[in-house]
């Protein structure tokens, strides 16, 4: 199993130290640390595994006041699997820390949850509700992803205030003997609780609010600013005034902080990160919860391979997610670097959004020849 989990294994660890540090390469990586049994002594993740074993197994270290243990003293066996980014650490450290600790590794992998709203139509009463779980081919949408739960909740209050949805889930679902709450009395709710809108017209509410979160907004604003100047024309102000309002709001869903949420269908990326030392990258291919990674290549060769990186970008995975948990968790680990925003490492191009083969090499080169 080790083998298959990890590229290159030190079985007989020198005990100088300069000989060590030789047998180990500078990049990083994620390694195992084993006793004489190969169990697992530490697996951990790093910049650098020179570095960072050279120190870790060094016994004049284990001596000194900031050592816990002397790890020479019981590890006879290095397991290690190369890794050029961070990004590429992460992925591989998730999927390693699962294969071999399947009820901890969320703890060894400080896995930071994310938040998805989802919303069926289709559902007797449908509303938008946070979820933390989703499946690629899972009923209904879910758009995302979120860091926190309050982000979620306070998108979907402002995709309920912009299109009058139903805020008091209580009375809904008292449908249809429900009592209209106060925003119907100001004109902000159609009161499907009571029937004073079909359920079915209620759903193709739904499912227009739905799709404009998922990011389908154009001819929303395009609707909302021509009924304001209908209105300011017809000098009805209070009717422009609203509309305006209404796509100020609206406004605050389209900044960079918005950016990676979508209709989680549509959560596809090419990330490019860098591939060994500062000569070569490496694509993965983001499909939701599916990711493949690309062979490296050096960036003189970037123009021979980048019509066949747009070609694989735009296929989909062949097989059906089957794990909800591994799927979720792998969007979350993506999700975790496009929240850093520009200060992500590498480049993370939504795949719907990539430019011509030609313009993509130039974004590329430009990219890591400045980093």
């Amino acid at each position: 199993m080790l083998d298959a989990l990890f590229a290159h294994r030190i079985d007989a660890i020198p005990d100088d130290l300069a000989a060590l540090r030789r047998a180990l390469p500078t990049h990083g990586g994620v390694y195992l640390l084993t006793d004489e049994q190969d169990q697992t002594v530490q697996l951990a993740a790093c910049e650098s595994l020179r570095r960072v074993l050279t120190r870790r197994l060094d016994p004049d270290r284990a001596a000194s006041a900031d050592r816990r243990a002397d790890l020479r003293a019981v590890v006879r066996r290095i397991h290690y699997q190369p890794t050029h980014s961070a990004f590429e650490t992460a992925l591989a450290f998730h999927r390693i820390a699962r294969a071999l600790h399947p009820n901890t590794y969320r703890d060894l992998c400080t896995l930071r949850p994310v938040y998805f709203a989802r919303v069926d139509p289709n559902d007797p009463l449908p509303r938008f509700v946070v979820v933390r779980q989703i499946l690629g081919d899972d009923e209904g949408t879910a758009i995302g992803p979120f860091p926190t739960r309050t982000r979620a909740a306070h998108f979907i209050e402002q995709i309920e205030d912009l299109f009058d949805l139903c805020r008091e889930h209580a009375i809904l679902d008292q449908t249809p003997n429900g009592v209209p709450c106060v925003y119907f009395d100001m004109g902000r709710c159609p009161a499907p609780c009571n029937g004073s809108i079909p359920l079915e017209a209620y759903r193709r509410s739904i499912d227009q609010a739905a799709r404009f979160a998922a990011g389908d907004r154009a001819d929303w604003f395009t609707e909302w600013t021509n009924r304001m100047r209908t209105a300011s024309a017809n000098r009805d102000f209070e009717t422009a005034g609203r509309l305006k309002t209404r796509i100020e709001r609206a406004d605050k869903l389209a900044g960079p902080h918005h950016e990676p949420i979508t209709d989680m269908r549509r959560f596809r990326f090419l990330a490019v990160q860098r591939g060994g030392g500062r000569s070569k990258v490496k694509p993965f291919y983001i499909h939701g919860g599916h990711i493949t990674v690309g062979e490296p290549i050096p960036l003189r060769q970037l123009d021979e391979v980048i019509d066949s990186w747009h070609q694989i970008a735009a296929k989909p995975p062949k097989s059906p997610a089957t794990d909800p948990v591994l799927y979720t968790e792998r969007i979350g680990l993506v999700a975790h670097f496009l929240f850093k925003q520009d200060r992500a490492p590498g480049l993370f191009i939504r795949i719907d959004r990539l430019p011509a083969p030609a313009i993509l090499a130039e974004r590329i080169r430009a990219r890591f020849a400045s980093t």
